[in-house]
């Protein structure tokens, strides 16, 4: 999305380093305490129902991943289209000249659904793979 704005929307060039920097620091922060939370929960239900992380244990109970069935390249493709869904949405909602957009506030509400639409969306596909690969 960094590159995406500056590249289209005038973003500031000097500002996409650090944007990627903070980016970063925040997703391993954000992993680190989602597997604090939850790391305890799956080992727990990993042990009950006799399953190992090796085989994809829990996850699908506690977070989203990709199926294991699921190759590589679907799963690059999933994001990269998943991506540009959300990279247009934005784009569609924030665009000045679009009389349709929301006003005021109600662009980040809706940019809001539009990830958990495509997280979902992203985690059913997931799902689905998984179920058929079985």
């Amino acid at each position: 999305m960094t590159l995406a704005l500056a590249l289209f929307r005038g973003f500031s060039w000097k500002k996409v380093l650090p944007y990627w920097v903070a980016q970063l620091i925040g997703d391993i922060l954000g992993a680190v305490i989602v597997y604090a939370l939850f790391g305890p929960v799956i080992d727990h239900y990993n042990l009950v129902h006799h399953l190992s992380r090796a085989d994809g244990s829990a996850a699908g109970m506690f977070f989203t991943h990709p199926g294991l069935a699921i190759h590589h390249h679907a799963r690059v493709s999933d994001e990269v289209i998943l991506t540009a869904f959300l990279l247009f949405g934005i784009f569609a909602i924030t665009e000045q000249s679009n009389e349709m957009a929301p006003q005021a506030n109600a662009g980040v509400l809706m940019i809001g659904f539009l990830v958990a639409i495509l997280g979902s969306v992203n985690g059913l596909s997931g799902s689905l793979g998984n179920e058929s690969g079985s």
